[in-house]
C-alpha cells in the first residue's frame, strides 16, 4: 500500500492532467452557427474580395499565391484582403455589440 503522501501526490496529479469533458454536440452547434455567420457576412463583401479572402482563408494561400491564383499584382490581393477583412469586422462588430 502506498504512503500517504505519496497517494496524494499522485492524485493531486491525476486531478490537474484529467481531461475535461466537453459538450462534442453543443460545440459543433456553435461552430455551425459560427460558420453560417461568417459565410452570411460575407456576402457583403464584392465578388472580388469575397474570392480573394476565401482563397486566403480557406485554402491558405498567401497573398502572393493569391494574387497568381487571381492573375493580379499582389498589392491588389492585399487590399482587396485587408478591406475586406476590415468591413466585416466592423459589420460583425455591428451586429455582435459584445
Amino acid at each position: 500500500m502506498p504512503d500517504p503522501p505519496r497517494r496524494v501526490r499522485d492524485s493531486n496529479w491525476g486531478i490537474r492532467h484529467r481531461d475535461i469533458d466537453y459538450d462534442q454536440v453543443s460545440e459543433t452547434v456553435i461552430n455551425n452557427e459560427d460558420a453560417a455567420s461568417v459565410r452570411a457576412y460575407l456576402k457583403i463583401l464584392s465578388p472580388a474580395q469575397q474570392e480573394a479572402i476565401n482563397l486566403a482563408s480557406y485554402t491558405g494561400l498567401t497573398y502572393t499565391d493569391v494574387a497568381h491564383r487571381l492573375g493580379i499584382p499582389v498589392p491588389t490581393a492585399k487590399t482587396r484582403i485587408r478591406d475586406g477583412l476590415k468591413k466585416l469586422s466592423a459589420c460583425m462588430a455591428e451586429h455582435n455589440p459584445n
